[in-house]
């Protein structure tokens, strides 16, 4: 069974994510073409052995019929080239567009792409080639050819509506990428809404002073600390506050759909039970961006509540996540589902690190050196009288305690 995907506009060289896909099949036995109404009879037949010519073949009937319903909903569901890339397509098609090995045996199933489709689908794959942004000149800055490419990104998943999660290494400039995001957002579209960015408290001041080093023209409310007002300064640009104040102030502010929302340090909301996790995920946006600097593929609960939150319902309920990929990875270790999983969130993050070749850092290997700092005679005593206090209250405590 072969079918090649294509759109309605083929000569065009890249294809619109919202255009319809037409799927043409053709079917084969040993080799020599059958029609598709001579398929779909030895389909509704269901017998185990076909005649060819003079000789006999065993064939899967269960697969045959799943093949059929696919024929089916290719047909009548209307996928776009959208729903190719992002949404749970059947896994036959899944699998098949992702083995790019060569090989000589003839498969059972076959699936090709129309040229525009595949440059579509190179562009998110390799994160390359998406239409270029230019950078604000309020961007008092020059950013490296990899931020720019982080920009424009982060601008293409917002003009298709799609979230991001942005996880470069820590100190690649995750910061300066979103700060020209805004920038790029703020100023060339009137936003009714200020953009939200929510972050640790230890990051707060950071955030502060970056945006007014490399963006003084963008109108920054900090909403944050005991005497803040409870308004929101809707003439703003950015409203700054922690994920502390968030969980507090819940009710205000998903009042509000933000021109973006956007996590820094995402991975604070990994527990998806906690009141602030479930409270910060209620926030609605024109676009929800994650920040991190630590890969998220490895924690999958943590995965869960990052992708609830950029792009809600993709992953499905949490429970529905637990069966599909958390007890297969964790439980069987099946790198069938891993690799499911990695095709289903790749689309969606964008993760370079310090030892990537094409971002041309050229940094030395990092050096580790010990230095001891001895302890007075004064802190040996107070250490050492801790530690006896401590083992000495453990004979009195309860096991719990």
């Amino acid at each position: 069974v072969k079918t090649v995907a294509k759109t309605a506009n083929s000569y065009k060289t890249t294809a619109g994510l919202n255009e319809i896909l037409q799927f043409n099949w053709s079917f084969s036995l040993n080799g020599q073409e059958i029609s598709a109404d001579e398929f779909q009879q030895m389909v509704t037949e269901n017998r185990s052995f076909i005649q060819a010519g003079n000789e006999w073949f065993r064939i899967d009937s269960a697969w045959m019929h799943e093949v059929r319903e696919l024929i089916r909903k290719s047909e009548d569901e209307n996928w776009t080239v959208k729903e190719l890339l992002f949404r749970e397509i059947p896994e036959e098609l899944a699998l098949a567009r992702d083995d790019d090995e060569e090989t000589d045996v003839d498969p059972l199933f076959a699936f090709e792409m129309q040229k525009s489709l595949q440059t579509i689908m190179t562009q998110l794959s390799e994160k390359k080639g998406f239409p270029a942004v230019e950078i604000s000149p309020n961007l008092l800055t020059t950013l490296r050819p990899y931020q720019q490419q982080g920009l424009e990104w982060l601008v293409f998943m917002r003009n298709e509506k799609f979230g991001a999660c942005l996880a470069d290494d820590m100190g690649l400039g995750k910061t300066v990428q979103l700060i020209a995001y805004l920038l790029h957002v703020h100023e060339n579209t009137e936003q009714p809404t200020p953009s939200l960015i929510i972050c640790p408290t230890s990051v707060l001041g950071n955030w502060q002073k970056e945006i007014a080093k490399f963006a003084p023209s963008l109108k920054v409310q900090t909403h944050y600390g005991s005497s803040r007002t409870k308004e929101i300064d809707l003439t703003s640009d950015v409203v700054l506050t922690t994920f502390g104040t968030a969980m507090q102030d819940i009710e205000s502010l998903t009042e509000i759909t933000w021109a973006s929302v956007t996590l820094d340090e995402a991975q604070n909301i990994k527990n998806m039970h906690t009141k602030q996790s479930r409270a910060i995920r209620k926030l609605t946006g024109g676009h929800h961006i994650a920040l991190t600097g630590t890969p998220v593929e490895n924690r999958l609960s943590e995965l869960w509540s990052i992708f609830d939150f950029i792009h809600k319902g993709y992953l499905g309920s949490f429970r529905k996540f637990q069966e599909n990929y958390i007890a297969p990875i964790e439980r069987d270790n099946s790198d069938a589902t891993k690799h499911k999983l990695r095709l289903k969130i790749q689309p969606f993050l964008l993760r370079r690190t310090k030892q990537d070749p094409e971002l041309l850092l050229n940094l030395p290997e990092k050096l580790e050196q010990r230095e001891y700092c001895a302890l007075t005679t004064e802190q040996a005593a107070l250490y050492e009288s801790l530690i006896q206090e401590t083992v000495s209250k453990l004979d009195t405590l309860t096991g719990f305690e």
